[in-house]
């Protein structure tokens, strides 16, 4: 499966309102949809703070690098709900495979942000919160604007997501969004004119028993793991691959955040993708197998 999944969504008028605070700290209200008047997305973008990002571990401000306003929960509240709409299915079905598509998905708002003319993100990987973090949810809200596409980088693969025209020429109230592993590599364009407006939220696996743990693994891709296990076994089999015993090893597809003193084990249960399909292969033959950090 491609590491990650997007599409429109229509929503009901009410979610997108935003109440938030002022730089004078008054309380104020904007409805976001296509049809704002520029002078209230003005409003909104004077409330916010330059975003910062991540970098060696630290929370850094630097405009040559990325240019945009952000609000953080507690400075803002929206009526909102990714849940609602039903894209958490999106994501499990979409972007988790396996058993990891059966496991609940827990959506925390992180920021709000706001692109105006000329504002950028040069490309970066999000810093996973905890080991539980497994991607970023986007949504791009219809306040008018032109550029800012997100741009999603990885295994030699680049893909555009511009939703600005299709927000625009939709009849009814639409979002735009994408779902991907944190450690994807993506870029916001430039912005030429108008106000790109996203909301970002983390993405954690909730191992909480729930309707998720009934639910069957996708077919198609119990048929491509099915092929990775007849190809490691026929590795196995072949009398002339290791005839004394040995060790096979398969590097990651994926990147994962590992901190000073943190045991392997930890990830055992949240490796992504193609990782976790080699890890159920695996163990479906009898192999025994272990995560191993190589410098």
């Amino acid at each position: 499966k491609p590491p990650y999944v997007s599409g429109t969504c229509t929503i009901p008028p009410g979610q997108l309102r935003l109440f938030f605070t002022d730089p004078n700290q008054n309380a104020n209200f904007v409805d976001l949809k296509k049809d704002i008047p520029p002078e209230r997305v003005e409003a909104l973008n004077s409330a916010c703070q330059p975003a910062m990002f991540g970098r060696d571990g630290e929370d850094v401000l630097d405009e040559t690098y990325r240019r945009a306003g952000v609000l953080h929960p507690g400075e803002f509240s929206t009526g909102f709900c990714p849940t609602t709409l039903g894209i958490h299915h999106m994501v499990r079905d979409s972007l988790l495979e396996g058993s990891n598509s059966t496991r609940q998905v827990r959506m925390q708002l992180d920021k709000m942000n706001v692109y105006a003319e000329g504002a950028f993100f040069k490309a970066h990987k999000d810093t996973p919160r905890d080991s539980s973090m497994f991607g970023s949810l986007v949504v791009v809200l219809p306040v008018p604007h032109v550029g800012g596409a997100l741009v999603l980088r990885h295994g030699g693969t680049e893909q555009k997501m511009d939703f600005s025209e299709a927000l625009q020429t939709a009849e009814e109230p639409t979002i735009g969004y994408v779902a991907f592993f944190s450690d994807i590599e993506h870029e916001v364009l430039p912005v030429e004119s108008g106000h790109r407006i996203t909301l970002t939220y983390n993405l954690y696996f909730d191992d909480t028993e729930g309707e998720s743990a009934a639910r069957p693994a996708s077919t198609t891709v119990a048929f491509h793991e099915a092929g990775l296990k007849r190809a490691i076994q026929a590795v196995i089999d072949d009398p002339s691959i290791l005839p004394l015993g040995g060790y096979l090893g398969f590097g990651l597809r994926h990147q994962y955040p590992v901190k000073e003193g943190m045991g392997t084990d930890e990830f055992n249960n949240k490796l992504k993708g193609v990782d976790a399909a080699l890890k159920r292969a695996c163990s479906d033959l009898g192999l025994e197998w272990r995560l191993a950090i190589l410098y």
